[in-house]
C-alpha cells in the first residue's frame, strides 16, 4: 500500500468524523474563514478546492456564489462533499477524485483561487510539496490567490502533553523523528494518523512556498496561541468567540 492509499483509507473510513472534526475545533474554522473572506476575489469567481475533504470549506463558498471545483483522495469524503451540497441546495462545477500532486484534471490557468487546506501535511517527500504547490499555481490564472495549510511540527508534542503524555516514552523514537525530519514511523495503533503526516517547521514555511514562486501575503497561525485549549472557546456565543478570533 502507498502512503497515498493510506491516507485515503483513513479519511474513506470516516467522512462524517471528518465533517465533525471542525466542530471542535471553532478558532481553525474562524480564523480560515477570516482569511478566506478577506483574500478571496469577490463572487463570482472560480475556486479549486484541493484536498476539499466533505466540503467544509467548499459548500459555504459555493454558497456564497463562488463557483467551486473539488479535488480529493478520499471517494467517500467527495460523495459526502456532494450529499451535503445538495442539502445546502449548492452544486460543485467539477468533483475529482484524485492526488494534489498532480492536477491533470484541470488545465491551465483555470482558477482565481485555489485552496490547499490538507494535502501539504499529507506528503512526507519535499519532492511531492514541490509538485503540489507548483500544480496548483498551475492551475491559477495571473495574480490568483493561494490558501495553503502546514500543521506545525510541534503541535504533536502539545497534543501528546495533553491527550497522552506517555507517548513520550511508549513511543519516543516517533516524537524524535517528527521533531527531526517532520514525520516518523510506529508501530502503535493509536498513531496511524501520525504516521501519514508530514510536520513543517514554522519558520521553513514561508521560505519553501516561496522557493516555489509564491508572493507571500500573509502567514496565519490558524490555532495559535489557543490551539489544545480551546475547549472553553467551543462554548462562547458566536460574538465573543470572534474575539478571540480576532
Amino acid at each position: 500500500m502507498s502512503e497515498l492509499d493510506a491516507v485515503a483509507g483513513l479519511y474513506d473510513a470516516g467522512p462524517e468524523r471528518e465533517w465533525a472534526r471542525l466542530d471542535g475545533r471553532r478558532v481553525e474554522w474562524g480564523v480560515t474563514q477570516r482569511a478566506l473572506r478577506d483574500f478571496l476575489p469577490s463572487a463570482p469567481a472560480e475556486v479549486l478546492d484541493i484536498g476539499a475533504g466533505p466540503g467544509r470549506y467548499a459548500i459555504p463558498l459555493a454558497s456564497g456564489g463562488y463557483s467551486v471545483s473539488l479535488l480529493d483522495l478520499s471517494a467517500e469524503c467527495l460523495s459526502l462533499a456532494e450529499l451535503k451540497g445538495s442539502r445546502a441546495g449548492v452544486t460543485f462545477t467539477q468533483v475529482v477524485q484524485g492526488s494534489a500532486t498532480s492536477l491533470s484534471a484541470f488545465p491551465d490557468n483555470s482558477f482565481d483561487a485555489a485552496l490547499l487546506l490538507g494535502p501539504l501535511y499529507h506528503l512526507k517527500a519535499e519532492r511531492d510539496r514541490t509538485a503540489t504547490v507548483l500544480e496548483a499555481l498551475r492551475v491559477l490564472r495571473p495574480g490568483g490567490i493561494l490558501f495553503s495549510a502546514f500543521l506545525s511540527r510541534y503541535s504533536v508534542v502539545r497534543y501528546a502533553a495533553k491527550t497522552r503524555p506517555g507517548q513520550l516514552t511508549d513511543d519516543p523514537e516517533l516524537i524524535e523523528s517528527i521533531l527531526e525530519r517532520g514525520y516518523g514511523d510506529s508501530s502503535r495503533n493509536d498513531a496511524a494518523f501520525l504516521k501519514t503526516c508530514y510536520f513543517a517547521d514554522p519558520v521553513a514555511v514561508e521560505p519553501f512556498m516561496e522557493r516555489c514562486g509564491v508572493q507571500t501575503m500573509q502567514v496565519l497561525g490558524c490555532e495559535g496561541v489557543v490551539s489544545e485549549v480551546e475547549e472553553r472557546l467551543n462554548e462562547l456565543p458566536s460574538d465573543e468567540l470572534e474575539a478571540w478570533i480576532e
